[in-house]
């Protein structure tokens, strides 16, 4: 038998399926740009769909968010809720079906009840902070701290802080490397879909970790939040200059990855004015409490909805400041950019 299988999309069985949260709309406010992409604010209504919990049973897990059972790719291998969009660890072999890059041949077997939280890139600050720790919604109806926790995430220690908040001890964790047969697995779609939805499921999930580390004691109002010291794609030209204009401005320049979960919650959850290069490290912002100003620099071919989502619990204003990237026929996502530092130091000056 082939360990790269023809596989068939497939959907949940009913008796399997439970709905929790039905479909729903919510209004947000799409941002205002200035820069190289100028056009103003605007209000918008998403669809937010159904957030829904399966048990099942006999399900081959493999690494990046590969779902399997009886050579049948179910749904939640897609963390855009469709398999319309690329995977990174599937090629398309026809009308609905795919041959996985990668064997997935189970090579172990898990018999304890398991919760599953991966997705397609966990090892990534914010895909890990936006569409994995979303599928932790269901915490109020059902006790998580009786799982294993089953990830093929690095075995860092942000993740033991992540779940922590919710009663989940760091020996539930089960950090896989290859894939594994699961005899009992409890999955909970994503109640944050990237630069598509979100939800007040959602935003519990990101208020409970919040509550759980507080607000550091002596948090500063303002934070400039610095790629300057994490440059393996999208580095700002401009950002020393940035920097010292953002600091004369009062606004403290800060550095999350360089920061632990709850130092980065309670910085985060105690700033009003946040700014600084679209990524990562702004999508903290999940964690404020304060309605404020979220000032955005991006390339203005890199401008994401997701500033729109995830600040949309606050219902801060979002302003995008946009620049260009450097190269030409370079990826706006990872080359090198630049920015008018006149045009960052008026906005924070505002």
């Amino acid at each position: 038998m082939s360990d790269r299988p023809l596989l068939k999309l497939g959907e949940y069985r009913d008796a399997d399926l439970k709905v929790i949260h039905p479909r729903a709309t919510l209004e947000i406010e799409s941002p205002e740009c200035r820069g190289e992409l100028s056009r103003p604010a605007s209000v918008r209504t998403i669809d937010v769909p159904e957030h829904y919990l399966v048990e099942l049973r006999d399900v081959t897990c493999a690494p990046r968010q590969l779902l399997i059972q009886q050579d049948v790719l179910l749904p939640d291998c897609f963390r855009r809720r469709s398999a319309r969009y690329a995977h990174v660890q599937l090629e398309p072999a026809g009308e609905g079906a795919f041959r996985p890059k990668v064997a997935i041949a189970a090579q172990a077997r898990i018999d304890v009840p398991c919760f599953y939280l991966d997705g397609e890139h966990t090892d990534h600050f914010g895909h890990l902070t936006l569409e994995v720790l979303s599928r932790l919604w269901p915490f109020k109806a059902i006790d998580l701290s009786s799982y294993y926790f089953v990830t093929f995430a690095a075995p860092t220690r942000r993740i033991v802080e992540l779940l922590e908040p919710f009663g989940v001890a760091a020996n539930r964790l089960l950090f896989l490397n290859q894939p594994v047969l699961i005899r009992h697995l409890t999955v909970a779609s994503q109640s944050y879909v990237l630069e598509q939805s979100v939800s007040s499921a959602a935003f519990a999930v990101w208020n409970r970790i919040g509550d759980y580390y507080g607000t550091a004691h002596g948090a500063p109002s303002r934070i400039y939040v610095s790629r300057a010291h994490w440059r393996q794609q999208r580095s700002l030209v401009d950002e020393p200059v940035i920097e010292a204009a953002a600091r004369r401005l009062g606004y403290d320049v800060v550095y999350p990855e360089e920061m632990s979960i709850p130092a980065q919650v309670g910085l985060f959850r105690g700033a009003e004015a946040i700014a600084g290069p679209g990524g990562s490290g702004l999508y903290n912002c999940v964690y404020s409490r304060k309605t404020g100003s979220r000032t955005i620099l991006a390339p203005a071919k890199f401008v994401s909805p997701n500033d729109a989502l995830v600040n949309a619990q606050t219902r801060s204003h979002v302003t995008h400041l946009t620049g260009k990237t450097v190269a030409d026929r370079v990826s706006p996502m990872l080359g090198d950019w630049s920015i008018d530092p006149q045009l960052v130091v008026d906005t924070l000056g505002r």
